[in-house]
């Protein structure tokens, strides 16, 4: 699979922040409705429009719904070493370091970084950044 080094540093970081945002948006998804207000006369937003919360908060919860299927269709496809990469990289929040995974799935750093940025690249390709 032949990478675009400068498109992948242009979406890298928008593709961490989706798989970062994974967890929560996942327990969103679970838990509908909730730390959401519905009031049911019009709210100005912040620029003076009209604003209508219901139908926002279902729009965000579509977007949260579809980010969380692509996610889940990518780790279901990737190699168990290169899923591990990315669990404890991006879902984790630190609690196992890159050093701990090496030793875990027993190869060298060079190979973490590959493993970690074809499986980056694979999750582009599903977000529509290539």
């Amino acid at each position: 699979m032949e990478i675009n080094k400068n498109r992948f540093k242009r979406y890298k970081g928008k593709i961490e922040d989706n798989l970062r945002k994974y967890p929560y948006y996942q327990i969103s998804i679970e838990l509908p409705g909730l730390g959401t207000a519905a009031i049911p006369n019009c709210i100005l937003s912040e620029n003076n429009n009209v604003s209508d919360p219901t139908a926002d908060a279902v729009t965000d919860d579509e977007y949260k719904r579809n980010l969380v299927n692509k996610i889940n269709y990518v780790l279901d496809r990737l190699p168990p070493n290169s899923k591990r990469i990315v669990e404890c990289a991006y879902f984790m929040d630190g609690v196992i370091s890159n050093e701990e995974v090496i030793e875990e799935l027993n190869i060298n750093r060079c190979k973490y970084y590959e493993l970690k940025k074809d499986a980056l690249y694979k999750f582009g390709m599903v977000f529509g950044y290539f």
